[in-house]
């Protein structure tokens, strides 16, 4: 038995695609399903998939973006610029041809209304069937089967399709701190355009779904212990402050020795060294979030 994507069906019976970033997706390989290109004449980016939200970009005609997931006639898309955000469907158009599909590995998986064993049975699927790959919510996976949307645990399918441009999770996170380099540190602030260093932590964090303590010192406690040996993009850095007891600094790891961070007044949003000069002295350890 086959079957057919049909991506107006799917735009039409409004389906809501979980694109909310959690600590097990770092176990998957990949971290787009597909590709997309602009079709209106210059179009918003926005911060979420709501035309109130906030502007944080713009596309223009012909241009091509890799699809992070589709929600609710949204794309939520990362530019080459390591921009993360979304556009709407009506003026941006998702390929059959370049979205990845999920190839069944076990005998007869089940396939579920939600993701979890918890959630009812809508249908089985059997080993070698490929589905179109929606999203990914906490280790499953997202596909259009039977021309409805359904879930279907990451234990049991491959995946194939466009993985050229895939990036760890952690080098995303990278990438969208440093869209914000020179903006100001302000005591107490927390974006976007001006931050104390965990209100600027705080904030890249929240884009991508994960909730960190307001506090340098409460981020201390977020995620788990990592090793300056086994540091990765991405990593929550963290630091005395001028030689007393205690965190009161944060960072976010972007490998090579090296840290985005809101520093002081006087530098505001700048890359510093982490393990030399001022902050190598100071370096208390690292946490990982995602």
């Amino acid at each position: 038995m086959s079957y057919k994507f049909s991506l107006t069906k799917i735009f039409a019976a409004g389906i809501v695609l979980a694109a909310t970033a959690v600590s097990s997706m770092s176990a998957f390989a990949y971290d787009y399903i597909g590709k997309g290109t602009v079709t209106g004449g210059v179009v918003n980016i926005r911060s979420a998939a709501t035309t109130e939200s906030e502007v944080v970009g713009t596309g223009v005609k012909g241009t091509d973006y890799s699809v992070i997931s589709q929600e609710n006639g949204w794309a939520k898309i990362e530019t080459t610029d390591g921009i993360v955000g979304y556009m709407n469907l009506g003026y941006f158009s998702v390929s059959v041809g370049n979205m990845m599909t999920a190839t069944i590995t076990g005998s007869a998986v089940n396939v579920r209304e939600g993701a979890g064993t918890e959630y009812s049975v809508i249908g089985t699927s059997y080993k070698g069937q490929s589905f179109p790959v929606l999203g990914r919510e906490n280790g499953w996976y997202k596909i259009s089967f039977n021309d409805i949307s359904g879930f279907v645990s990451g234990e049991y399918v491959s995946l194939d399709g466009v993985v050229s441009q895939a990036v760890s999770r952690g080098q995303q996170i990278v990438n969208s701190a440093k869209q914000h380099l020179g903006k100001a540190y302000v005591y107490g602030a927390s974006g976007p355009n001006a931050f104390d260093c965990s209100g600027f932590t705080s904030y890249i964090y929240k884009q991508f779904g994960y909730s960190l303590n307001r506090t340098a010192s409460g981020q201390y406690s977020n995620g788990v212990a990592v090793s300056r040996e086994n540091l990765q993009p991405g990593d929550l850095v963290m630091f005395t402050y001028r030689g007393m007891y205690g965190i009161g600094h944060v960072g976010i790891y972007m490998g090579d020795g090296k840290m985005v961070h809101a520093g002081n007044s006087s530098t505001g949003v700048v890359i510093s060294d982490v393990f030399s000069g001022y902050y190598g002295a100071r370096y208390v350890g690292a946490r990982r979030i995602v």
